[in-house]
């Protein structure tokens, strides 16, 4: 008999998960947060109603709380219904909940993340009571960098969801036709989320798009991702003093990153001082540098790679413009990893 045979164990039923997770919820006061906490699962079951398939809500599965979202289990079955009308069902349901809360100061804007998979359901009352790489992927794919942006880059008075659609929810649902969608109605992108070690694939769909993404499509709102604000400013490093005298153009600065290749003017390490005859020599990264510097040194590099890393200059953050950035883009054919 085979040794292995024992570890061998039943694959658990596939399950279509749905994650939400509301824009800025921190923002907002506690009882503003108590408000919010209470709307979502009420707009998730209205929803359900809106595009005439109740049992979206009413068969949910281990439906979760998160604080600032909300997670449900839906069956398999169902999920050509979500992809085809419970989308842009809650769209319009968090449309009219916003026109009625914008008078207290609270904004509902949502990131939604759908996949299907098997998960397994454990009896152990002190987890959450489902478990596996799906909904790990969904969780992941609620937090991309692409949805922030996306919800970035529209109207938060007009778009009020942005959605990541799982691989496998296309390749059941979608490819297979029983959705009714079309899979050019979706924009196909890498999902790189450093932090926890994620690579994945993501569908962005908007069911109501307005701002920069309606004028420019989802895949040519940018070149690049843009990285969270709030991320980076908690990973960049301390800005340190510097000071630059005369003529700083064509000056590449290296704080927190590196540069390569051939620059215009001068290249800052960690040594000399700028001054006007500075030309081709290193400058001291312990001085006070101003920002037409860094401007130039985005802009203006030649034949080099720059680091990815975002420089950090009077407690100010600069990213390099002329890279593509390492979520990649909205295109066709995906981000670059």
């Amino acid at each position: 008999m085979d040794a292995t045979m024992d570890k061998v164990q039943y694959l658990p039923g596939s399950v279509g998960i749905l994650v939400v997770d509301v824009e800025r919820f921190s923002a907002h006061n506690d009882v503003q947060q108590r408000r919010i906490e209470t709307a979502i699962p009420d707009a998730l079951k209205e929803a359900a109603d809106l595009c005439g398939i109740p049992e979206i809500w009413g068969k949910r599965r281990f439906p979760t709380s998160t604080g600032d979202g909300y997670v449900i289990g839906i069956d398999e079955v169902l999920l050509p219904h979500v992809v085809h009308g419970y989308l842009t069902s809650l769209q319009a349901v968090l449309r009219e909940l916003n026109e009625k809360l914008r008078g207290d100061g609270i904004v509902v804007r949502m990131r939604l993340s759908l996949n299907t998979g098997p998960i397994t359901m454990l009896d152990d009352l002190r987890l959450t009571g489902h478990q596996g790489t799906t909904v790990v992927d969904a969780h992941r794919l609620v937090d991309c960098q692409q949805l922030r942006t996306l919800l970035k880059k529209s109207d938060p008075t007009v778009t009020y969801l942005v959605a990541a659609i799982a691989e496998p929810v296309i390749t059941k649902v979608v490819r297979t036709g029983y959705a009714a969608r079309a899979e050019s109605e979706y924009v196909k992108t890498s999902v790189e989320i450093v932090a926890k070690d994620y690579n994945g694939v993501a569908y962005l769909h908007v069911p109501t798009l307005s701002g920069e993404i309606l004028a420019n499509g989802l895949s040519g709102i940018q070149e690049s991702i843009e990285p969270d604000e709030e991320k980076v400013a908690s990973e960049a490093p301390a800005p340190v003093p510097a000071q630059s005298t005369g003529d700083t153009e064509g000056v590449a600065v290296n704080a927190g990153g590196s540069v390569s290749g051939s620059t215009i003017g001068r290249e800052i390490d960690n040594s000399q001082r700028v001054d006007n005859s500075s030309h081709g020599q290193t400058v001291d990264n312990s001085q006070w540098m101003d920002r037409s510097a860094v401007n130039h040194a985005t802009n203006n590099h030649v034949g080099g790679d720059v680091n990815q890393s975002a420089d950090v200059v009077n407690g100010e953050k600069y990213a390099p413009t002329n890279s593509r950035g390492r979520f990649g883009r909205f295109g066709s054919k995906g981000g670059e990893r």
